[in-house]
């Protein structure tokens, strides 16, 4: 297709060097309309395909303004999580939302090519790890946080962070229908349940130990709201834990109903409320 305007060029020249009189040159009225029509509508395709050509190979030879060096590796351990710095786009409530935000913000790695090598997939991962990172606390601080929790500390000056004598734990399950979602290699609830169980095998001997449902009854269905967020239980205690007969409660309960969260947390504070703060660790 490239080639036809040149032949038609050729046509023209051997015509007018082939005749010296002007009897044999061809007039503006005896030209064919169509033949020049094609040519004009051919070169205009030409250039236009050149033009596309130019801007697809200008685009593959875009240069990145950032180089893999400029950003920094990702973390590969607990260290570097804790110590990342967050990304543009970490407190994002949905980044499904930021589709042109994101683009924008990725255009300093330059277009990926066709084929693509190692450092190019390395340079648009990193980039993008880093938009989104998270400023995750540091364990250590989480781990002396939970020590602080479970042991208190008697060198403070204020006796309401010493642990008394007796010491009372409550633990809330959520049985609503939303813990059959997928977790782990398992289900939330089947998470929920081993958490549970690792804690309460940490807790001291003595600890007074109990144990508060909610969602277990009923289905998700509008139907059965009233009575699933009524349906608050305590299944054990307070007593002394038993692993066999808090095994044995926990493990009754499957996803069910609703999630009457924040009646059950002001159940658990009223019976907690029983055990005086001045002798008791709530």
């Amino acid at each position: 297709m490239k080639l036809k305007p040149l032949y038609v060029l050729l046509i023209v020249l051997f015509i007018s060097g082939c005749s010296n009189s002007d009897s044999t040159k061809p007039h503006p009225e005896d030209s064919d309309p169509e033949i020049e029509n094609e040519t004009v509508t051919t070169s205009d395709q030409d250039q236009e395909e050149s033009n596309e050509t130019e801007d697809v190979k200008e685009s593959q030879d875009e240069e990145p303004e950032i180089t893999l060096e400029e950003l920094d590796p990702i973390p590969t351990n607990v260290e570097g999580l804790a110590s990342q710095s967050p990304g543009r786009f970490a407190n994002a409530d949905s980044i499904y939302d930021l589709d042109q935000e994101i683009k924008e913000a990725m255009q300093d790695v330059g277009p990926m090519s066709k084929n693509p090598t190692d450092e190019e997939y390395e340079r648009f991962l990193r980039k993008m790890y880093w938009l989104v990172a998270q400023d995750y606390p540091n364990p250590e601080d989480v781990i002396k946080k939970w020590e602080f929790a479970s042991f208190g500390n008697p060198d403070l000056p204020d006796t309401k962070f010493h642990f008394k004598e007796n010491y009372n734990v409550e633990v809330i399950l959520d049985s609503s229908g939303s813990m059959a979602n997928p977790a782990g290699n398992g289900t939330r609830m089947d998470v929920a349940k081993k958490s549970i169980k690792e804690f309460l095998s940490e807790v001291p001997e003595e600890a007074n130990v109990s144990l508060r449902v909610y969602g277990h009854k009923g289905t998700g269905a509008d139907s059965d709201k009233e009575m699933s967020c009524n349906a608050i239980e305590q299944v054990y205690g307070f007593n002394i834990y038993n692993e066999d007969k808090f095994k044995k409660s926990l493990n009754q309960f499957k996803p069910m109903g609703w999630t009457p969260l924040a009646d059950a947390l002001k159940q658990s504070q009223e019976a907690l409320s029983q055990f005086d703060a001045k002798k008791n660790t709530n």
